[in-house]
């Protein structure tokens, strides 16, 4: 495997990570488009939006951002999970084999570099719910892939193979795990795993529960309660809107009314206006 590094100076926040538990998987979205077409785009437009690396139709792999670097890829996810985008030469996001032959790699790679194995993997879709990468989507929720997951848990096997069928490193035992998530049903959601009760509860981010070995819940970190209808906000550096698109720089520069709150879900705005939905985690009070 060969890594180009081609690294960018636009569109990078230059924040090092805390912690890696995760790796993020993505497809480009733009067929037949190459790895440095995709890379110099980041570098040369306003776009805030990046990814650590990229793979080309070739399986060339350019890393744009050091893997030990935010990038800004997969909204939440990206204070704990390094980013791959993935060409691809059609519409229906699959990747041709030289693609998901390097994806494999460099997976195994960062699993191995992270103290992760293949239970770590996740897609844009896992954090957002937007349909990326496409061909690791089930078609019921706008993807490619059949309904059972197929293709992504070939993936995932896959990289395991290339690990030696083994972890990467030794994991605590069921009997003394804790488990940080959004729900347990949702493993793909999941941020840790903890010995110490006391060290998951530090670790639960709004939104987020934190289950013991049988999958009981056993704290919960609620959204801020102080932010409600008529509270001025600003918006996280790097998030998106509600459904997942990219929104625009000046929007993390001015301060909006929240004018609706419906679950997580917050409308904001200016004078009435509405600017965005956006996940309510990703407000801050002022």
């Amino acid at each position: 495997m060969n890594i180009t590094n081609k690294y960018i100076t636009n569109n990078r926040p230059y924040e090092k990570r805390a912690k890696t538990t995760a790796i993020a998987v993505h497809y480009i979205g733009n067929p037949g488009t190459s790895a440095n077409a995709n890379r110099n785009y980041f570098q040369n437009n306003i776009c805030d939006v990046s990814s650590n690396y990229i793979i080309g139709l070739n399986g060339e792999i350019i890393c744009c951002i050091p893997p030990d670097e935010v990038s800004w890829c997969t909204c939440q996810a990206n204070a704990y999970s390094p980013s791959i985008e993935c060409c691809h030469p059609d519409s229906t996001g699959k990747l041709n084999s030289k693609t998901y032959n390097s994806l494999v790699e460099l997976c195994a790679y960062l699993c191995k570099k992270y103290k992760l194995d293949e239970t770590d993997l996740i897609r844009h879709y896992d954090v957002t719910g937007k349909v990326c990468p496409k061909g690791f989507v089930p078609k019921s929720k706008g993807g490619s892939d059949d309904n059972s997951n197929t293709a992504w848990k070939k993936f995932k096997a896959d990289v395991k193979a290339k690990l030696g069928g083994t972890a990467a490193v030794s994991k605590p035992t069921a009997k003394e795990i804790y488990r940080v998530r959004k729900s347990w049903s949702n493993a793909q959601s999941q941020i840790g795993a903890y010995s110490s009760l006391d060290n998951a509860k530090k670790a639960c981010k709004t939104g987020y529960t934190v289950y013991d070995k049988n999958g009981k819940a056993v704290y919960t970190k609620a959204a801020d309660s102080s932010i409600k209808v008529g509270s001025k906000v600003r918006v996280k550096s790097g998030a998106k809107d509600y459904s997942g698109n990219i929104l625009a720089s000046f929007v993390y520069k001015s301060t909006y009314t929240v004018m609706e709150i419906s679950g997580s879900r917050a409308v904001i705005g200016v004078n009435g206006t509405v600017t965005a939905a956006v996940h309510i985690n990703n407000l801050i009070k002022v």
